[in-house]
């Protein structure tokens, strides 16, 4: 009797540890190692924000936004995880934007990517949105709740920037521009490479350009001066003035613009002379490009900030105008 008990007792054990074993198998053959409760979604992106809204701009190149799944542990099986898009947004799948509907995690690792492409274009258009849900059902080896990202594509024109130094000669009815007067302007990166294509060195008064933001990287850029031709306004005699610099920006597809002037300290005199060379750079603003955003300062004074846009993808690139205009002895409007 008490032999038949202890069959019993063993059977039913074994019972219980193979209707275990099975229900912890999946079809790899590979037994869960732990059900992963702190599964979760994480920025890859810099400017990819899980917990509110992220905004990017569209433009002549198309942008790819990463985020990543991360499980709490890897596990012994490949899973799968579906990203599916929330209906409601204004951006059309597979014409402003793109994703990855589903992303493996392979089995031993703890966390894989996901890709959001941002398309961009040619075309001028308003704000758009959509939203991407990021999660898991029926997955016994992964719990992870829906998790929502959160879109607004942006497409504001490019940055138009107008240089006026025209400034009146004190006690004349003239401007040093109605007498030949000939400054020129560029955009200098980091290394001190022109990124304006010497749009703004032409001979013109105002001299002007365009930026296509698409085209310029994430980083700060300096706006610079030089004075290619003074027109002998150094030479002649006439008191001391100074010169100043008027720049005035706006934005294609917006309302934001303005204008401000060069800081007295950065501004050059009537006896500065000519400097066809470019050899002394002569400071009017920075402009700072971040994610989308540019910001145009003086001496670390935000005049204007606002979301770039990048929807040309392309500059127009000019050449250096050669002036040949010589230096005068003598200017008629003095004589």
């Amino acid at each position: 009797m008490k032999k038949n008990i202890v069959s019993k007792f063993l059977l039913v054990s074994l019972l219980a540890s193979a209707i275990t074993s099975c229900y912890h198998e999946d079809v790899t053959g590979d037994s869960v190692v732990v059900t992963n409760r702190g599964a979760h979604v994480e920025a890859v992106d810099p400017y990819l924000n899980v917990d509110g809204v992220s905004t990017f701009n569209e433009g002549g190149v198309d942008r790819e936004v990463k985020f990543s799944v991360v499980l709490s542990e890897p596990q012994p099986v490949d899973i799968y995880v579906t990203v599916s898009a929330v209906a409601g947004g204004t951006a059309e799948e597979g014409v402003d934007y793109d994703y990855d509907h589903e992303i493996l995690i392979p089995k031993w690792s703890s966390s894989a990517e996901g890709t959001v492409i941002i398309y961009g274009d040619g075309d001028v258009e308003g704000v758009e949105t959509f939203e991407l849900s990021v999660g898991v059902q029926n997955d016994a080896n992964i719990d992870l709740a829906y998790k929502t990202l959160s879109f607004v594509i942006t497409d504001y024109g490019d940055l138009n920037l107008e240089f006026d130094f025209c400034t009146t000669i004190p006690g004349y009815p003239v401007t040093i521009c109605d007498i030949g007067y000939d400054a020129d302007f560029i955009v200098v990166d980091a290394n001190g490479d022109d990124v304006s294509g010497f749009q703004a060195a032409t001979g013109a008064a105002p001299e002007s350009m365009v930026l296509s933001l698409a085209d310029l990287a994430d980083g700060e850029y300096t706006i610079i001066e030089y004075i290619y031709d003074d027109a002998t306004l150094s030479t002649i005699g006439l008191p001391t003035f100074n010169i100043p610099v008027t720049v005035n920006y706006s934005r294609d597809n917006s309302t934001f613009g303005g204008s401000f002037v060069q800081d007295t300290a950065d501004q050059i005199n009537s006896d500065f002379g000519s400097d066809p060379g470019w050899t002394t750079p002569i400071y009017v603003a920075t402009l700072t490009v971040e994610n989308g955003l540019f910001t145009i300062s003086k001496n670390g004074s935000v005049l204007g900030t606002g979301r770039m846009s990048n929807n040309s993808g392309h500059t127009t690139v000019k050449t250096k105008v050669v002036k040949q205009t010589p230096l005068m002895t003598s200017n008629p409007y003095f004589n």
